[in-house]
Parts: structure tokens; sequence; C-alpha cells
């Protein structure tokens, strides 16, 4: 049984955790729990960001939320439900009076009741924690789910007319863009919430029709997905219709295609759903799905671009014989992905059909043991481009090469530190290399996060580790101010040859 931490919500491991970017911010993501959890946390730390006082001008980060381990036995941040925010100015065990002005105190409170008690503040406890926040009521609590809507809604100005983020596609717990441990997504229907901007995987699924019925939320769906595979938020999207017998099935599927904008895009995929509706559909289908299959193949012209979905447990007779190139997800509600049986053209399984997932809560959770661009290839969908694909791409980038007349083993002159620039670029391009210097990022910068570095709360593998991930992103910053150092350069060599 899953433990409950401290305030009524169960631990959950890093499938359930997403990272999106707190509103308001340029790259603040706190590691949360999915679904309304996030829904809220984020808005809190957005308006904290916009009323209190910035959440970002530590580097490389100031804020806390979900760990797997704590000292702390029934923690809450063991289920994702609290975050810490400032957290080296406001020390656990301090008072908030000691580092915080009354004015500020006081904007803290009124942000509390701004959002209707769903949001408890350490500072109230017996031993204070004034860095630290938490959702203030126990899971399934229908407090929670209004208060998450009245969000949605545009309560507070938070979630309202937020422009599309091109790099916020994050993996469970944090990883970013190709992980090489697998791939995760979610199927979705008219009986989950419409897809937003919360969503936290580069693979998203979801119906077009059952048969000869509209799903009511395909073309709201589909706008988000088209524009967020247009900016690169999403590497594919897949559309699945629910197999009927003598229905419009796939020709409905591929007129709403068309509707949306969607049919014959590079990145679209599409999914035929064959399952028993509770033992409403029997038999053998095989000549009427194959002969779909065949016409959807032919319009795409490529057959990677037609996977299906079955049951061979519940509904084994409803397919008994499938294009032998056929690739498929099977269900195996086991809530433990990449552990299924062994069945001709599995390559994925959807591991539960109740996973909190933001921002739909509790839906289908799919899981292939295939990295994001071996799944992309399998679908002959175009890998996305990296900034930066290797450590010697960066390294070129901060240090060019010994043939380099503006670089050598001093790094680009254009790229040493001058106001503005951290202590911590410096050391990027000064003599030291990479592995060298993000080892010195991990130790100074774990070293300086104080309210850590006690018995009760010691620094945990994911403290580090996440110290060296924001050494990455520093990298990165690294590689675009390198790109306006040539600029300029090439500015003032056209302005001496006028």
């Amino acid at each position: 049984m899953a433990l409950i931490t401290e305030n009524g919500w169960s631990q959950v491991n890093s499938n359930a955790i997403v990272k999106a970017v707190v509103p308001g911010t340029e790259a603040v993501r706190i590691e949360v729990r999915g679904g309304v959890v996030a829904t809220i946390l984020n808005a809190w730390a957005a308006w904290y960001h916009g009323n209190v006082e910035t959440i970002d001008r530590y580097r490389p980060r100031d804020y806390w939320g979900w760990s797997a381990t704590n000292a702390v036995s029934n923690s809450n941040h063991l289920s994702g439900t609290a975050i810490d925010l400032c957290a080296t100015q406001y020390p656990w065990g301090s008072d908030a009076s000691w580092n915080m002005p009354p004015e500020r105190i006081a904007k803290i409170r009124e942000g509390l009741r701004l959002f209707d008690g769903t949001i408890f503040w350490g500072q109230d406890w017996s031993r204070k924690d004034p860095m630290h926040f938490q959702i203030n009521y126990p899971e399934g609590d229908p407090r929670l789910d209004a208060f998450a809507l009245k969000l949605e809604n545009g309560y507070l100005g938070i979630y309202a007319d937020e422009p599309d983020d091109p790099d916020d596609t994050w993996l469970p717990g944090g990883a970013v863009g190709d992980d090489e441990n697998g791939t995760y997504w979610a199927d979705v229907s008219q009986y989950q919430a419409a897809v937003n901007d919360l969503y936290p995987h580069p693979i998203l699924v979801a119906r077009s029709n059952s048969g000869n019925v509209e799903d009511t939320r395909f073309f709201q769906n589909a706008q988000w997905a088209k524009a967020a595979l247009d900016s690169g938020r999403l590497a594919a999207f897949g559309v699945y219709y629910f197999f009927r017998p003598g229905q419009a099935n796939c020709d409905l599927h591929k007129e709403m295609l068309v509707k949306a904008g969607l049919w014959q895009h590079p990145r679209v995929f599409t999914m035929i759903d064959v399952e028993g509706d509770g033992g409403k559909i029997r038999g053998d289908h095989s000549a009427e799905i194959n002969d779909e299959y065949s016409r959807l193949v032919k319009d795409y012209g490529n057959a990677n671009r037609v996977i299906g979905y079955l049951n061979p447990r519940a509904d084994p007779s409803l397919w008994t014989q499938r294009p032998g190139n056929l690739k498929l997800v099977v269900p195996h509600y086991n809530n433990d992905p990449g552990n299924s049986y062994d069945f001709p053209g599995r390559f994925a399984h959807q591991y539960s059909d109740r996973i909190d997932c933001a921002p739909f809560g509790a839906c289908d959770a799919n899981f292939t043991g295939m990295s994001l661009n071996e799944l992309l290839d399998m679908l002959s969908i175009p890998r996305r481009t990296p900034v930066m694909s290797t450590a010697d791409d960066i390294l070129f980038q901060l240090r060019g090469s010994d043939q380099d007349s503006l670089a050598g083993n001093t790094g680009f002159v254009g790229l040493r530190p001058y106001d503005g620039y951290s202590q911590f670029l410096g050391r990027f391009v000064d003599r030291q290399s990479i592995p060298e210097a993000l080892g010195t990022l991990v130790f100074e910068s774990t070293y300086r996060v104080a309210p850590y570095r006690n018995a009760e709360k010691a620094n945990t593998q994911e403290t580090v580790l996440g110290h060296a991930a924001a050494g990455h992103g520093a990298a990165l910053d690294a590689n675009e101010k390198l790109d306006q150092v040539l600029a300029i350069l090439r500015d003032l060599a056209t302005k001496k040859e006028e």
C-alpha cells in the first residue's frame, strides 16, 4: 500500500510528476504531481513570483518540489504536493519575520486567501518552514477540482492568454526531450478535459470518432496539437478512431483530420482502436478492419503511419488476421511501465487507465521502452533536432578549436565574463573542460543550499542532479550568447566595409 503523506496524498514516483514552466517566469520548472496539483501549485508559484518576490533570481535554482526520498518519513514532497520557494533565503526552522519585511508576509497571507484555502504555508507549523507551501486539502477533495477549474477559466489571470513555449516538452520526472529509458504518452477523448499547455509529454494521442459519432473534444484537442506540432512542443500527434462494424470509422476519421488541417501532416499518425466495448462487439472482423487499414496506408503512402490498439486477452477473436508489419499497443494495467507480456507486433503497452496527467486528471497512460527518437523512426516521423546534440558540440561552441583564431584553450574572447555574466559561465569559457565546470557547479551550488545541509534535510541525489542539469542549461545559454556576439561582429565588419 502506498505511503500517505502528511496532507493526505499518496506517495508517487517520477511517472506522476510534471515540470511545466511556471507562468510569468522564463524557465522555472518545479517538479510537482500532475493534474489539479500541478494546476494549483504552478499557479501559486506564478502568483508568488508576480506579487511577493521573484523566484528565479538565484542560479541555478532556489526552488524545490517532488523528491523520491526524504528524511521526513511522511513529507508532502514525496507525494509531489509541496514546493519550496526562495529556499536559501528562508531556512527551515527560521521564522518568516526574521528575513521577511511585514509587507511581504502580509502579501503572502493575501495570496493564501485568494487561493480559497487550497494552499498551506509552512510558516504556520509549530516548527516554522517559511519557504514551504503545499496542497492543503486531501486527495480527492472536490474543493481542489473546483478551484483548479476556476484558475483554468481565468481567475487571477494566471492561465489566461499564455504564449506557447516551444521548449516546454517534458517527460516524467522532468527529463527533457529524448529519453533513452523510454517514452510516455496519454490517450484521451471527450471524457477528459481538453488538452492545454500543462500537458507534459512529447507524444499525445486523442480520439477523433467512435464509428459514426464524432468525439466532442476532438477539434479542440486538434487545434492545440497542431499549434504544438508546428512550434516543436509536441514531437508527434496520434489520432485514433474506435472501430464499430459497418460504420463510417476511417472515412469519418479522415474527414475530421482534413477539417482540422492535420491530414497528411508529417507528424500525425493514425491508430485503429479494436475493442469489444463490454461484449457489444463480437466475432471476427478482420476483413473489414484490414480493408480500412489498407485504405489508410494507401492514403498515407506509408504503412508505418498506421498502428493498432488491441486487447488480445479480453478480445482475442475480433482481429485474428492482421497485417504482418502492424505495430500494436496492448492494455496491461499493472502500473509498471515497460513490464508487459509478449505479443506479435507489440511495441508499447497501456499500463494504467487512471494515471494523473495534467491537465486531464486520471486518464489512460502508455509507455514504450523505445527512446523518443526510436519511436519517431518507427512511425516514419522526422526526429526533432536538438539545439546542440552532444557535449562535443557544446565544448566547441564554448571553446572553439585549436585552428580557430578567436579561440583556443582560453575560449572565445567574446564569451569572457562581463557585467551580467555569471561566475559559472566564466569558468566554462576559461580553462576548465565541460566535465570540470559541471563538477565545480555541482559542488559550489550544492554547498550554498544551506537549509538542506543538516541531518534532517540532507542533500539528495535528485538535488545534485538538478544542479548538474542546470549546468547544461547554462551551456545552452552560452551558445545563445555566442550567436549574439557573432552577430555583433558581422555587423561591425559590414559597417567597416561601408
